[in-house]
């Protein structure tokens, strides 16, 4: 890195011998700076000067005053003295107090190549800021124009972070970019934070902390923290730490901190993994269960001894930039169930199991189900549905109950069921109004079979359908949004949800198996019989004679 500047105690230096110089004249020059694309240079004076030329040919500054851009009432010699002792790291941001809001001279937008300004001579301020979706000023360098003038700043590129959703048996990314997947409650979800080990050098100390955001559907595991860079596993509170907050609107946040990255090569692969569980208060539909993580980290190399709050984390006096969040979503669905008869009214004393390949949580925002309860009229039969017979009355079959003195009574709760890790299937019965959600649903093949039918109405056969989901509006930073939709066409889809419903039929009486069918037997066996009556009479006859 060049900068073509003098320290300030070689500027007072000079300063006080100018009765040595010869030539003395005003005039404008040219400051060329190689720019970083994605980079604003701006320019402030500080200092007016003539450029005094020496026997030798060396070019300095006499008659200083007061630049344009400065906003301090402090005069020349009283900004020359305030400097004078300054350090080269801590010179260009004491000089920016000076100039700090002040109108510049120059303003130039990086692109990556050389572009040169014409300005007086004089002493200037330049900052060099990163444009776009971060806002920072990454260095501030002080600069003597007395001719030509050529300058590097000392920056490189802005560090970058990216967050992708790792892929699992049961939770599959939408697009490539891995930002968006679609959950069941009770599933864990795995995250991996990748980066680069930043350009540190010119810098003291170098500060790189992941700010993560969880929303209150998400519960962080504190304890599947993966870290390594270079492909080295490193160990937590040692070459890292983590900071945990769990926050008034339900979110929890974690601050993860480098112990030092300047421990490591420039360019090396850093990988952070952790994992999270989609819990109860999971947002359903169409929205989506954010994280979010941005990266801290320094960025003026002038300014850089470490000051810590905590350990890894920079200090509110330390200045550091940020990079643009970058979001994950994670969507959650559900089926609403409405049990009705053939004129649409409403029924109770369903009971509906649902078996999915990807079921794990279900909430039941709404439904009854049967609560062991001393005082209640129902048992338990073996088959597992339930009876209000008393098996302890007299010619009662006991085998057929599951316990004889175990009582339940049925209510009304708000529950949540975990799936049978075997048979993945969860149970409720319909409420007073003929309904129940299965809340909780991810993507897959599903089979609603009703296993307890209204007293006097006919079971219907097993409903499988298949949930899906469609990706639109993926971004490099933003996962996109869910489209749901489902391959049966008795269930209907709105908001991010799932309805049907289900109509059972009355029972039927088969008709009487009388009538023509049992007469028609009636009259030929009569005929028969009168027929041997009158066989029997007429051979007594004849035998008689």
């Amino acid at each position: 890195m060049k900068i073509m500047k003098k320290t300030w105690t070689l500027l007072l230096s000079l300063v006080m011998v100018l009765a040595m110089s010869v030539t003395t004249f005003a005039a404008d020059s040219t400051l060329k700076i190689k720019t970083t694309a994605g980079h604003t240079y701006k320019v402030y004076q500080i200092l007016t000067g003539d450029v005094t030329t020496g026997d030798n040919g060396t070019k300095k500054l006499s008659n200083l005053g007061k630049g344009s851009s400065v906003t301090s009432n402090a005069t020349a010699q009283e900004i020359l003295n305030a400097l004078k002792d300054k350090k080269d790291n801590e010179l260009g941001d004491a000089a920016y107090e000076y100039v700090k809001g002040g109108k510049e001279v120059a303003t130039i937008s990086g692109d990556g190549s050389e572009k040169t300004v014409t300005i007086p001579t004089g002493y200037y301020i330049v900052t060099d800021e990163v444009t776009g979706e971060t806002k920072d000023t990454v260095s501030r360098y002080m600069v003597d124009v007395v001719g030509p003038t050529e300058m590097t700043p000392k920056t490189s590129t802005t560090p970058d972070i990216d967050k992708k959703i790792i892929d699992t048996d049961a939770n599959q990314a939408l697009d490539d970019s891995k930002k968006t997947d679609t959950a069941a409650i009770g599933d864990t979800i795995n995250y991996e934070v990748t980066g680069k080990v930043p350009d540190y050098k010119g810098y003291k100390y170098y500060y790189y902390v992941l700010n993560d955001t969880l929303s209150k559907g998400l519960t962080l595991d504190k304890d599947s923290f993966v870290v390594t860079v270079g492909g080295k596993p490193l160990t937590k509170d040692t070459d890292y730490y983590v900071y945990t907050t769990t926050n008034q609107d339900g979110t929890t946040s974690f601050k993860l901190a480098f112990e030092n990255i300047k421990n490591f090569e420039v360019g090396a692969d850093i990988s952070v993994k952790y994992n999270a569980t989609v819990n109860e208060n999971a947002v359903i539909g169409k929205d989506p269960n954010t994280n979010t993580v941005k990266l801290e980290y320094s960025n003026n190399p002038n300014s850089s001894e470490r000051g810590d709050k905590e350990p890894g984390i920079p200090g509110d006096k330390v200045p550091t930039g940020e990079t643009p969040d970058r979001v994950t979503k994670t969507y959650v669905t559900e089926l609403k169930l409405l049990k009705v008869d053939e004129q649409g009214n409403k029924l109770t004393g369903a009971e509906f199991t649902l078996t999915g390949e990807n079921l794990q949580t279900i909430k039941f925002t709404t439904g009854q189900a049967f609560v062991e309860n001393e005082n209640g009229t129902y048992w338990k039969l073996k088959d597992g549905t339930y009876t209000t017979d008393d098996p302890n009355t007299e010619g009662m079959d006991q085998s057929k109950y599951e316990n004889t003195t175990k009582k339940y009574k049925k209510e009304t709760v708000i529950t949540s069921q975990t799936a049978d890790a075997g048979s993945k299937k969860v149970t409720a019965f319909v409420d007073e109004n003929g309904q129940i959600q299965f809340t909780g649903l991810n993507a897959g093949k599903y089979t609603l079979t009703e296993t307890v039918v209204p007293k006097g109405y006919n079971k219907i056969d097993p409903i499988e359908f298949t949930i899906s989901a469609t990706q639109d509006g993926s971004t490099t930073l933003v996962g996109g949004n869910i489209t749901w939709s489902s391959d049966n066409h008795d269930i209907t889809y709105s908001d991010g949800v799932f309805g049907i419903k289900v109509t059972n039929k009355s029972g039927s009486t088969l008709p009487s198996t009388g009538g023509i069918g049992t007469t028609i037997f009636y009259i030929i066996g009569g005929v028969l019989m009168l027929g041997a009556a009158v066989l029997l009479i007429t051979k007594k006859r004849m035998s008689a004679r």
